[in-house]
């Protein structure tokens, strides 16, 4: 189970599904850059990231993908805000998800980023017929890399900077996590990844 550490000013972002059954997710952090975040900024961010699925991301992966709900939660140290929607109206461009449940693989970049291999991004919903063997094409990896990353690293010009949460130090959780900035999110391997499935 994940570990929780509060982070200042920073939202997590849930994105939930369920596929052949099983509950699927992926998290995300972004930092409110102007501190002191309102339901107005985490709404807003939620809105913004809606849009993104809605109009590109869901519409690169399966069509049998069932749509759940995206959730945004204020982990600020003492932090009480939440933002939620479950409407999704885009229809895949693509066919039904692979029987092996599995998932693309992006990795947050900065130069500045320690160990960046430990905060893999996965995306729940890989069509079948964009893999082959065990290797997604080459192709639609690439678009959906580009897609993700620019929609994702545009909520800085409304405030929101999208970061990973560094909780544990030499085994240790920390009491307030620290907080690295990304500006890019690249494609490690075209290998499939496992799927996260949302502990439940």
């Amino acid at each position: 189970m994940a570990i929780h550490v509060p982070a200042v000013d920073v939202a997590e972002i849930h994105v939930r599904a369920t596929l052949h059954g099983r509950p699927v997710e992926t998290c995300s952090w972004f930092r409110w850059r102007a501190g002191g975040m309102s339901q107005t900024d985490l709404d807003g961010l939620v809105g913004r990231l809606r849009t993104a699925w809605n109009s590109f991301i869901y519409r690169r992966l399966g069509s049998d993908l069932v749509r759940g709900e995206l959730l945004g939660i204020d982990i600020s140290p003492g932090g009480t805000l939440s933002s939620a929607t479950s409407v999704w109206t885009s229809t895949s461009l693509e066919g039904s998800c692979t029987p092996g449940h599995i998932a693309i693989s992006l990795l947050p970049s900065s130069p500045f980023l320690p160990r960046p291999w430990q905060w893999r991004v996965r995306l729940f919903g890989v069509p079948e017929n964009q893999v082959a063997g065990n290797l997604l094409d080459p192709v639609w990896a690439a678009q959906l890399r580009l897609g993700f990353r620019d929609r994702y690293t545009l909520q800085g010009a409304f405030g929101w900077d999208p970061v990973v949460l560094q909780k544990v130090i030499s085994g240790v959780p920390l009491a307030v996590a620290v907080v690295h900035p990304i500006s890019d999110y690249v494609l490690p391997t075209l290998v499939v990844s496992p799927m996260r499935r949302r502990l439940t």
